[in-house]
Parts: structure tokens; sequence; C-alpha cells
């Protein structure tokens, strides 16, 4: 049986529609020696400490750690361990595995991972896809954060245009002025990792079928696409510095000589000279060095300077995704650029997620705060472990891995040697946090810490398994309630 092993469902759904396999089993599809099945993302995840000796599960104890294994060991997710029973058994049949995940680095690991924990010895290989799209999509595929197209889509730039004038006719003026010959930079083999950049598809569809959101999305990615057949905008900029009685005074003159690609985001450019101030397209007269010109006025306007905006959901993620603005060394920036800062476009609202159960960000209407709890442990950890700049480093280092260029035991190595050296600063300069006030444990008095069970929420004693001090959450929201109740009285 020849088994290809998927991403995702949806993806084996696709590779087996054209494969031709239409049997349905349970977690699988097959037909004709072919079997298609799938992972729901990481069907494994790292052990937890405590699989490596009890002496490293909670009560967590800061004399033993780090934790540095050996060998690292994997144990089944039990959210998606009903889909791991259906692959193991299908990789215990197979006589070849083709992995067809996503190809990066991250789906390579999916796929790998359990091969190893499921020892399957057998014949693999590795199936590229240049493309796989979806009749009547109206563009390819969302979730994906590279800017880049590759060389060989150049050749479908001609049936694109065409789909979009017979999606939508009033595009037709805008198009014919396109030059089609014109190579951006967009257009590079060398960024491409699994997915190349959201453009519509070579499909015409009704465009009256969108809804007005799903429109807007629609038009910016198309905008964005057809920018590329422009020429650049050219702008001519002056900036004069008067000396006026000693002190220096700056004024920037702007007047726009091409449009160009800006044509198309005519309503974004003008939101965007508002944001630049009076500075744009202000004229300025022809000016030479040592020029000397009259001050007509002068006057004094008291000002407060604004702090920056708190971010919301919307914008965190932002970012995240822009977090070369962070950093302020160039290497590093560019970094960070090219593997769109931190996280992906399929992980930062599962960031965000975490930060907020684990108390460390708060909702304050739709702002997104630091909790007391998030700024003393910022405060208090060493600067390279809050600086963007680190991922930039490590991704670098897994790029050199990657392609060769450096050895995965001598990155892990300098990890380790990093780590020892963190963790042993922090048993001589231990962290001290402000809490948040818990209920106290009823066996022990000790701290309880919410914990969510199968049906709802409980409090549970933070020196678990020693003690299994519970409290239910409902009895402890209630207390709470009275209390602040009778000190309002």
């Amino acid at each position: 049986m020849q088994l290809y092993l998927c991403e995702k469902p949806a993806q084996a759904k696709d590779i087996a529609k054209v494969l031709g396999v239409k049997q349905r089993g349970q977690g699988f599809l097959f037909g004709s020696g072919i079997t298609v099945t799938w992972a729901i993302g990481h069907l494994l995840e790292v052990a937890a400490p405590e699989h490596y000796g009890e002496q490293f599960g909670p009560p967590w104890r800061m004399e033993v750690m780090p934790v540095l294994p050996v060998q690292w060991q994997w144990s089944v997710k039990k959210e998606t361990a009903g889909q791991f029973a259906v692959v193991q058994q299908l990789l215990k049949q197979a006589d070849e595995v083709i992995i067809a995940t996503d190809a990066d680095r991250e789906g390579e690991v999916i796929a790998r991972e359990l091969l190893e924990y499921c020892h399957f010895t057998g014949p693999v290989r590795r199936l590229w896809l240049s493309a796989l799209d979806e009749t009547h999509k109206a563009t390819t595929y969302p979730r994906t954060d590279c800017g880049y197209l590759p060389m060989s889509m150049q050749a479908d730039i001609p049936v694109v245009l065409t789909a979009l004038v017979r999606t939508d006719p009033a595009m037709t003026a805008v198009i014919s002025q396109l030059d089609r010959q014109l190579v951006s930079r967009v257009w590079n083999d060398t960024k491409i990792t699994a997915h190349h950049a959201i453009i519509p598809t070579r499909h015409a569809f009704d465009i009256s079928r969108l809804t007005t959101d799903e429109l807007k999305v629609y038009q910016l990615i198309r905008q964005h696409y057809l920018a590329q057949f422009l020429p650049t905008q050219e702008t001519d900029v002056t900036e004069v510095t008067l000396d006026i009685g000693g002190p220096l005074f700056r004024v920037k003159g702007r007047v726009n000589v091409m449009t160009g690609w800006k044509a198309l985001f005519t309503d974004e450019a003008g939101e965007h000279g508002k944001e630049e101030g009076k500075e744009a397209d202000l004229p300025l007269p022809a000016l030479n060095q040592g020029d000397r010109c009259q001050v007509i006025e002068a006057k004094i306007q008291a000002s407060h300077t604004k702090p920056p905006a708190p971010f919301t959901e919307g914008t965190l993620i932002a970012a995240m995704k822009n977090a070369a603005g962070l950093v302020s060394d160039p290497q590093l920036k560019q970094i960070l650029r090219e593997s769109a800062g931190l996280g992906t476009e399929a992980t930062r609202a599962g960031i965000l997620d975490t930060l907020f159960k684990r108390r460390l960000i708060e909702r304050k209407k739709k702002a997104i705060h630091a909790t007391p709890l998030a700024q003393e442990l910022i405060a208090g950890l060493p600067t390279v472990l809050t600086d963007p700049g680190m991922t930039a480093l490590w991704e670098q280092s897994l790029e050199d891995i990657a392609q060769g260029k450096a050895s995965l035991a001598v990155f892990m190595q300098k990890q380790a040697q990093w780590l020892l050296h963190l963790v042993g600063r922090g048993k001589t300069q231990p962290l001290h946090l402000t809490l948040p006030k818990t209920p106290a444990c009823p066996n022990c008095g000790g701290r309880m810490r919410q914990r969510q069970g199968k049906t709802s929420p409980f409090w549970g004693c933070v020196n678990y398994p020693a003690c299994k001090g519970m409290l239910n959450d409902k009895a402890v929201t209630q207390s709470r309630k009275a209390r602040r109740a009778n000190q309002k009285v």
C-alpha cells in the first residue's frame, strides 16, 4: 500500500481527488492500492518534564533545573489521539510513504516525527506541489505570510488578468494600462516556502456573491497583484534647514512626479498623506545653500507629546508580524523581515490566547494591556530573553542548519550552555513577583491555581500531587462577591 501523509484534512481531500481516491474510511481515504491520511497539525508534542524523572515534575524545584534530555521524548497529544491511532495503524500496513505535508520546515517536522515515533522503516518520498488551485475560488491559499511569487507563475499572468476582467468588467481600463513585462522584486524563487503570496486565481467567479467584508479583502488582494505591473512612484522631496538666530528649523516639501502603482491606492494615499501632516505635498521655492530668507512671522505654540496608542488584538498581531520595526540592528531587522516576524499566520492568535490564559495580558475595552505580573516578569528577566532580535538570531541559525551551513548538534550544545547560564543566574538572582491573590488550599493552606476540568474550571493546590486540595470554582466566585459586598457595607 502507498500511503500519502498530509498535514490537514482539507489538503488530503484535494490530493485524494487528484489521485482518484474516493472510498472513505475513519480518518483516511483509500482506493486502488493508495491510501491518503492526515495529521491535524502536530499529533505529537514534547513530553512533559516529569517524563524524564519524577524530580522534574510538580511541585517545581529550582535546584533540579534545567531539564536537558540526552534524547528528547515525544508523547501523543490527547486532543488528537484518535487520529494519531489511525495514522499509526496505517503506517504498520504501508509499503511506502509519500510525505504530502506543507513543503516547509514545519510541515516536514510534522511528518518526520510521526515516522520516527511509529518506527516506520520503509521507503519515503516527498511530494512537491507547485500549485493546488481550487476551482471557483477567488484567491489562492490564504494561510500564508509569504510576500513573494515563483518565477514559474509569470506564465499565468495573462490568464489571471483575463479572469479579473471577466469577474469585474470595471477593471478593463486599469488592466489595459499594465506593463505585463515588468518584473518586480516579488518574483523570487528563493523566497518561496510552502506557499506563495496570496493572489487572485485563474478562475472567473460571480463577484456579486461576495459579502461586503469579503469584497474588501478581495479588492486589496487584487490591487496588490496589479500593482506589480505598474511603474514605481516618483516623488521630489526637498528638505530645508533654516538658521533663525541660532536655533535650527526644518521644513520638508514633497511634490509628486509620477504616481505609478499608487494610482491603485488613492484612498490609502489620502489617509497616508493625513498621517504625514502638513509637510506632505508642500511645494517649496528653489533655494541654494546660504540663501537669506525673510521671517514674516514667529510664534510659540504649547503642545504635549502623546504616548503610543495601546495595542488592540489586531494591531498587536500586526506588530508581531512586523517585529523588524522593534529592533535597531540592521542585520537582525532584515532577518525578521524575511522570516515574517514573531510566530506565523497560523500561530499568532494562539500565542495571544496563551498569554490571556496565563494572565500576562488583559483586555480593557478594546485595548490590550500587560498585567502587573507581566510587567514584573519582563523587568526581572535578562534583556536577551525579551528582545525580538533573539528570535532573528535563532531563525538565522535554523536556516543555516537547513542549508547545511551549520551543525544541529553544535547549535543544541550552545543552547544547552546558554540555558545553564540563565538558570544559574536565576538561582542566584531569583525573580520577586507579586502573584495575584488566590484562595487558600483547604488541606495545606498553600496557594491554589485555577485549572480546567472536563466540564468546568476548578481550583487545585499548587503542591499537587503531594497535596490534592481542591475547591469548586463557583464557590470561590460567590465567596469573592460576598466579600466585596461586605466591604461596601
